[in-house]
């Protein structure tokens, strides 16, 4: 069977390599492993060589111009691409000591996810590939999870459970996670990565949550080279939030000054 053996297969995945076992594989988690090996190459795309990225990394160099005066400069170019000895801790698709390249294809999308606080400078870099590479795309639209409720043992069609837990591995890429959980949190994506670089594909694409646009892993960090340097500092952050009560909003008029405002719904026997 190529296709997963029921919608929840990635929580199921997820928990178990959180709470119970990370490195040894069998059952109902191998099962999901070798299903996501097999389906992974329909959600192939390819990215030509030539094609540009961006890499952001918080902070900058000091350089001496012509007068010998100190300017802010972007970082180094060899600083702008990660080397195994110094990856000490893992990220959303590379364990610790694995170098994997971090890019997005946009310059914002690349300089949110540092996730800057204001007035922090950020060197950019414009990468071009090498080569064509091999990607499996995990962007899907968000669903709504009512419709994964089954009355009276009703079964979901294979194409549906499939597309259901491809959602989910989708949503595990590109969800913020709180750098005191990161360890834990990116487990399950790590284990993913594996497995699509078990598969021969070159790196990972998914949607970023903090701008428009896609990150883009790569496992080869000689697949794109930097061409460009550049040096930004965030200006201001803006937020836009949403309560899932429908109770209790928070209005924030252009004065600053916050207004929380209850809305008393009123019941009858």
């Amino acid at each position: 069977m190529n296709g997963f053996d029921s919608d929840d297969a990635y929580r199921h995945f997820a928990y178990t390599v959180k709470n119970h076992r990370r490195w040894i594989f069998d059952g109902r988690v191998a099962s999901f492993l070798d299903s996501v090996r097999k389906t992974s190459h329909s959600r192939e795309c390819v990215i030509k060589e030539g094609c540009q990225l961006w890499r952001c990394q918080s902070g900058s160099t000091l350089q001496k111009d012509t007068q010998e005066v100190e300017r802010e400069c972007p970082k180094l170019p060899e600083e702008m691409v990660p080397k195994s000895e110094f990856v000490k801790s893992g990220g959303r698709a590379n364990p610790p000591g694995f170098a994997y390249l971090y890019l997005a294809n946009r310059p914002e999308t690349a300089m949110a996810e540092m996730r800057p606080w204001v007035g922090e400078s950020l060197s950019l870099a414009n990468f071009a590939l090498e080569k064509d590479a091999r990607l499996v795309l995990c962007q899907q639209d968000s669903e709504d999870r009512l419709k994964r409720i089954r009355l009276n043992g009703e079964r979901i069609p294979q194409e549906k459970v499939d597309s259901y837990v491809w959602g989910d591995i989708s949503e595990a890429f590109s969800r913020p996670v709180n750098s005191n959980n990161a360890e834990s949190d990116y487990t399950p994506t790590q284990i993913l990565a594996e497995a699509f670089k078990a598969e021969g594909f070159d790196g990972v694409a998914y949607k970023s949550r903090l701008a428009q646009g896609l990150n883009v892993v790569l496992f080869d960090v000689e697949i794109a080279k930097p061409r460009d340097y550049f040096l930004y500092a965030l200006r201001g952050v803006s937020y836009t939030f949403a309560s899932d009560d429908p109770q209790f909003t928070v209005s924030i008029p252009k004065n600053g000054t916050p207004e929380y405002i209850w809305t008393l719904n009123s019941k009858s026997p």
